[in-house]
């Protein structure tokens, strides 16, 4: 049976996850912060984990996945977060391109219990994360360099036509 580690500070989110990973066959193990995550990742063999970017600790999500690559260098990991790429800070993104070229995946809440399979599947199948999820984070730099650099009118219409491409090419 295949096991995931949960990094989420979000009882009910966690939960949720938990429920979902474990009617797919994964024995769950969940994490509210870095110190728990540790713990879990030395001892026992991790084959997935699922991270919140924004946790209530100093450590984000980013931040725990780069500890937790030292004792596991391989396993796949897939990021949730209501906050899209363009609102993390400039440390998570540099801490996600830190973690490629391994498995590495970004799911935007909300999302459905098949969006979660899909692209957990997709990621433990070995998915082309590098390329999908390094595009991701070079378009949320150039958006965010737009913002600041253009008018507010400017802005709001560059966000509308990254929303309308987001629709057409999920």
């Amino acid at each position: 049976m295949r096991s995931a580690l949960i990094i989420e500070d979000d009882s009910t989110s966690s939960k949720v996850l938990s429920l979902i990973l474990e009617r797919n066959g994964y024995r769950v193990l969940s994490a509210a912060n870095s110190d728990e995550a540790s713990g879990f990742c030395s001892d026992i063999k991790i084959d997935l984990i699922v991270a919140d970017i924004i946790l209530r600790s100093a450590l984000s999500g980013t931040d725990v996945a780069c500890q937790l690559r030292q004792f596991c260098p391989e396993i796949p990991i897939l990021f949730v977060s209501g906050t899209p790429l363009e609102g993390w800070s400039d440390r998570d993104l540099s801490n996600v391109e830190q973690l490629l070229p391994g498995q590495v995946g970004f799911l935007m809440k909300p999302f459905t219990a098949a969006d979660l399979v899909s692209a957990i599947n997709n990621l433990m199948e070995g998915g082309n994360s590098v390329t999908g999820i390094s595009g991701e984070v070079e378009s949320a730099r150039k958006l965010r360099q737009f913002r600041a650099e253009s008018s507010p009118y400017e802005s709001r219409a560059a966000e509308e036509r990254l929303r309308c491409a987001r629709r057409t090419y999920p």
